[in-house]
């Protein structure tokens, strides 16, 4: 088990993005032959210079990583983050509610073993995000390939 905090200073262009985050979080990580598995949540609050860009998040994540076939390796994580603003009021339908958004990162990666020390690593990210302010939601697709 893991357990961390810390606290980070942000600094833009545009000062009203500037903002000082808080982070506390713990993991649980369970090993079994060469299998590992993890769960974990974080808080996380954003204090911004400008009231817009304040918001409370909460990350709940699962991943699990196991060899496979000698020196190859697969990992999959599924992450979900509602984050609420505190202070960005939208409209919808003639109504002012808070943003409140939820996004949803499903990540699958190999690691695969080329030589000694040459490595080929597909992966696939798939991320969306719903809102109730109707032009932020979106689904993205990201396939990687990297050489290590």
């Amino acid at each position: 088990m893991d357990f961390y905090v810390a606290y980070r200073l942000k600094r833009y262009d545009d000062i009203t993005k500037n903002s000082r985050n808080k982070y506390a979080g713990i993991d649980f990580q369970q090993f079994f032959d060469k299998k590992e598995f993890v769960a974990g949540i974080r808080y996380e609050r954003s204090d911004a210079d400008g009231e817009r860009n304040s918001y409370i998040r909460w990350t709940y994540a699962v991943s699990y990583s196991a060899p496979f076939a000698s020196r190859n390796s697969f990992s999959a994580e599924l992450r979900f983050r509602p984050q609420k603003y505190e202070h960005r009021l939208i409209k919808v339908d003639d109504l002012e509610a808070l943003r409140d958004d939820h996004r949803w990162v499903f990540t699958v990666s190999f690691v695969l073993s080329i030589a000694r020390h040459f490595d080929l690593m597909p992966g696939y990210r798939f991320e969306t995000r719903s809102s109730n302010d109707p032009h932020k939601g979106f689904t993205a697709h990201l396939p990687v390939i990297a050489l290590r």
